[in-house]
């Protein structure tokens, strides 16, 4: 389960997943999250994106390893994005990842909403 929610005054799409998602999900997810995207018009390159994940627990390695499909492969990247994280163990799961195959330049961890959607402004 999950929500896709567009601030078009910042340009920020922001995707709430919920406790589960599995692997067909996350590939809606991504296509809601595209059309959210050009629901902002040109450029669509001109977009950031805070992903929460606080309600997410451990997901299986299929899903972690299409959003870094995604994150690497996508022809609408955002320019900053900023994960959402609770206290679930997909945290571990989504920072190791992260870290090890630098998916995005422009991408931060955090665990305050107001904090991350600051980030994204500036």
């Amino acid at each position: 389960m999950y929500t896709v929610e567009v601030d078009r005054r910042h340009r920020i799409v922001m995707l709430i997943i919920g406790a589960n998602l599995d692997a067909d999900e996350g590939w809606e997810l991504q296509t809601s999250k595209n059309n959210a995207v050009r629901s902002l018009g040109p450029p669509a390159s001109d977009h950031s994106t805070l992903m929460d994940i606080r309600q997410l627990r451990i997901q299986p390695q299929e899903l972690i390893h299409a959003f870094v499909d995604y994150s690497q492969n996508t022809k609408l990247p955002s320019k900053k994005v900023a994960i959402l994280f609770g206290e679930g163990t997909s945290r571990m799961q989504f920072r190791r990842i992260i870290q090890s195959e630098n998916v995005i330049a422009k991408m931060e961890l955090f665990t305050d909403r107001d904090e991350a959607l600051a980030w994204l402004k500036a």
